[in-house]
C-alpha cells in the first residue's frame, strides 16, 4: 500500500517525519456527475489523511485540453477566469470528516489531474496514482487532505461534509460599462438562464487610497433590480487599466458578499474605469455524505 505523509503535497517529492498507518476502507460514493473512491485512510498523531480519486471522461478533457492547450498563453485575464469555471473537472473539496464519533477539518490539501498522453505529469502525482491500482490509460483525478481533529463531536458512522465552488453562467454576450468618479451608473443584462432583463444599478463610485506602497482604488457598491435569485451573484472584472502607466500592480476581487465592484489598484486617482459584466456566479449548497448509506 501506498505509504503517506504528513502534509505530503501531491506536487512535490519531499517527505519527512513518521508514515502514516494505513487502512482500506474502499469508500465509494457519488457526487454528480462523478463517482467518486477513497481506497484508504491513513492515521497520523496529527490527524488522518486520504486520497479521494475520480476517474475523468478522459475524451471530454483531452477534447478540453487539445482545444485550450495551444492558446492559454495568449488569453486575457478575463478569459482565462472563465476558462477556470469551464473546465471538466471536479469543483469541490472534503473540508471535513467524521469517524468515531469525532470530527475532523482540513488543514492542507493538493489535488492534481493525471492525462496519459502528457509526458510530464509529476513524479509525486504519477506514483500516487499507480499506487492505486486504476488504468493508466484513463484520465483521473486525485484530491489529497490531511484533517485535524476539530474537538466537535460526529456521529459513529463515516461521513464526508462536502464544500463546492460557484459556478459561473457567462453572459452571451458580454456587457460593459463605463464608471466615472462621483456619477451613478446603469446597464441592462439579460439573465442567461432565466431571461430575464436586469438592470446593474452602481451608486456614486468613489476613490480609496491605500498607503505603502500608495495606490488607489476606486470603489463602487451596486445592486440588481429586480433582485437575482437566493445564491446568485454578478461576477465583475476591470476590463483594461486608465490613467497608469505601469498598468496594474495586483490583482483585488471585483465582487464581494457586500455588493461591491473594487477596481485594480493605480500609481494614480482614476477618472474612470471600464467594468464587464462576465455571468451570473450561482452559490451550491454544501452536501453531507453519511457513508454508511453508500
Amino acid at each position: 500500500m501506498y505509504i503517506m505523509y504528513w502534509n505530503q503535497s501531491l506536487w512535490s517529492s519531499r517527505s519527512s517525519g513518521t508514515p502514516g498507518e494505513p487502512c482500506a476502507v474502499n469508500w465509494n460514493f457519488t457526487i454528480e456527475p462523478y463517482h467518486c473512491q477513497i481506497p484508504a485512510i491513513y492515521r497520523f498523531d496529527q490527524g488522518i489523511g486520504l486520497d479521494l480519486l475520480i476517474q475523468l471522461d478522459t475524451q471530454k478533457v483531452r477534447e478540453f485540453y487539445e482545444r485550450y492547450a495551444p492558446i492559454q498563453s495568449s488569453l486575457t485575464e478575463t478569459e482565462q477566469e472563465i476558462l477556470e469555471y469551464t473546465r471538466p473537472s471536479p469543483r469541490f473539496s472534503l473540508y471535513a470528516l467524521g469517524l468515531d464519533g469525532r470530527e475532523y477539518r482540513l488543514e492542507s490539501g493538493s489535488s492534481g489531474c493525471y492525462l496519459p498522453w502528457l509526458r510530464e505529469t509529476k513524479p509525486s502525482l504519477r506514483q500516487a496514482i499507480v499506487s492505486h491500482d486504476v488504468s493508466l490509460e484513463e484520465a483521473w483525478y486525485l484530491q489529497r487532505g490531511f484533517y485535524r481533529p476539530s474537538g466537535n463531536p460526529s456521529t459513529a458512522s463515516p461521513c464526508l461534509s462536502v464544500r463546492f465552488q460557484p459556478t459561473l453562467t457567462v453572459l452571451q454576450p458580454t456587457s460593459s460599462l463605463r464608471l466615472k468618479l462621483d456619477e451613478p451608473c446603469r446597464c441592462q443584462w439579460v439573465h442567461p438562464q432565466t431571461g430575464r432583463q436586469h438592470t446593474l444599478v452602481f451608486q456614486s463610485p468613489r476613490m480609496e487610497q491605500l498607503s505603502a506602497p500608495l495606490r488607489y482604488l476606486l470603489y463602487a457598491p451596486y445592486h440588481v433590480e429586480p433582485p437575482l435569485e437566493m445564491g446568485e451573484k454578478l461576477l465583475l472584472r476591470q476590463i483594461a487599466p486608465e490613467n497608469t502607466s505601469d498598468g496594474p500592480t495586483g490583482v483585488i476581487l471585483a465582487t464581494d458578499a457586500e455588493n461591491v465592484f473594487v477596481s485594480h489598484p493605480h500609481p494614480s486617482p482614476l477618472s474612470a474605469v471600464q467594468v464587464s459584466v462576465l455571468g451570473v456566479l450561482r452559490e451550491i449548497p454544501e452536501k453531507n455524505i453519511c457513508l454508511s448509506h453508500v
